[in-house]
């Protein structure tokens, strides 16, 4: 066993809640878990971002991070190696920007997420040029900016395809969400993961199904298991665990799935500790 215990978080409105600096958690949560994985217990962060993010996170927490499960679970890894993979093919990515095209839902910008941690964006509207320009002032090579045509040159490029990113505002999202479920819910795996976005990653790919394979490689027992999550991809995680905790600024709707409710991930690590005991 890697530790007594497991505890994982997510990153975005969760272990980043109140985050003064980029990537950077705050003091409470960072002593909470050095303090929790010093006892020998292991720690993880599941998150929609890739894995170059988290690596940043783990500097600026001062720790080491055996297990890492990024971009929605499409991506495990063991000690920076893969792990595990599940991707998206260039054909259903294709057939997904076709299907918004003709959507009544306006989307600001369709984005594709490469397993080489860039994002290829294609705005959509005036909006989403500024959120392009945003992105690219704060990452030149991370950001780009492409035509739905070169999907398949990416493909042919050997680059994998770990995620379908959407941006709108207001009604829009829950539109287009409401319409992606009703025709996509069969092949493809879609959350909310905020207020303004929704993310489409392959068929059966879940935060909750990489835990469940990192926790058959660490040979730790799911009831010895806690997780804190705040949006729609960490809903199947709260289904999925008996220790869930719920940030409490998350949206009525994912957060009635928890067990808990709390306001940090020092909080909920508090928590599952006295649980243990």
């Amino acid at each position: 066993m890697v530790g007594k215990t497991c505890f994982i978080a997510d990153l975005d409105g969760t272990l980043l809640h109140k985050s003064q600096k980029h990537l950077c958690p705050s003091s409470e949560n960072k002593i909470a878990i050095q303090e929790y994985i010093a006892a020998g217990n292991l720690f993880v962060i599941a998150t929609g971002r890739g894995y170059k993010e988290v690596e940043e996170v783990c500097k600026n927490l001062e720790i080491e991070m055996p297990f890492v499960i990024a971009q929605n679970g499409a991506l495990l890894y063991e000690n920076g190696v893969e792990l595990a993979s599940k991707m998206l093919e260039s054909d259903i990515i294709l057939e997904v920007k076709d299907f918004i095209k003709n959507s009544k839902a306006k989307i600001d910008y369709f984005a594709v997420t490469t397993d080489d941690w860039n994002m290829h964006i294609i705005p959509l509207s005036l909006a989403g040029y500024l959120v392009y320009s945003k992105y690219k002032k704060t990452n030149k090579k991370k950001y780009q900016r492409i035509h739905i045509s070169k999907i398949p040159v990416l493909a042919a490029d050997k680059k994998r395809f770990c995620k379908i990113l959407l941006f709108a505002r207001g009604k829009q999202i829950s539109m287009i969400e409401q319409e992606l479920r009703e025709n996509f819910s069969e092949r493809l795996s879609i959350y909310c993961s905020s207020t303004y976005s929704v993310e489409i990653c392959a068929e059966n790919v879940g935060k909750e199904r990489a835990i469940e394979q990192l926790l058959t490689k660490a040979c730790i027992d799911p009831k010895k298991v806690g997780f804190v999550g705040d949006s729609g991809n960490d809903v199947g995680a709260f289904k999925y665990f008996e220790k869930t905790y719920a940030m409490s600024h998350a949206p009525e709707k994912y957060r009635q799935f928890a067990k808990y409710t709390v306001k940090s991930v020092a909080e909920a690590i508090a928590e599952f500790k006295k649980d243990e005991e």
